[in-house]
């Protein structure tokens, strides 16, 4: 009898273990790409938290956010002129004239 206790402890064991490792789990762990979440990683590290802050408070769309995180980047814009520009809608500007192509992430 100790024997089959023992695996009713075990086989409860192991199903406990499944069901946290289920929890655990991130929610949007299939959402992105990892190169997708890798380069955006990168980009946030790059440029100071303020500025990754007025462009989270400024912008609500993916695809603003990411022109305005790669510019500040490529340009090494100070948070006043990240401020002006998009309160300017540089990121629609340049739609418009084609030199930007809309993306999303998702």
């Amino acid at each position: 009898m100790p024997d089959l206790e023992a695996r009713s402890v075990l086989r409860q064991a192991v199903a406990e273990l499944d069901d946290a490792k289920e929890t655990r789990r991130d929610p949007h762990a299939g959402a992105q790409e990892p190169e997708v979440a890798d380069f955006l990683r990168q980009l946030v590290a790059e440029i100071p938290w303020g500025h990754n802050l007025l462009i989270l408070n400024k912008r609500s769309d993916a695809a603003g956010r990411l022109y305005y995180l790669g510019a500040t980047v490529r340009f090494g814009w100070t948070r006043k002129v990240l401020l002006n520009q998009i309160k300017a809608d540089a990121y629609e500007r340049s739609l418009s004239t084609g030199k930007v192509r809309e993306q999303t992430i998702s």
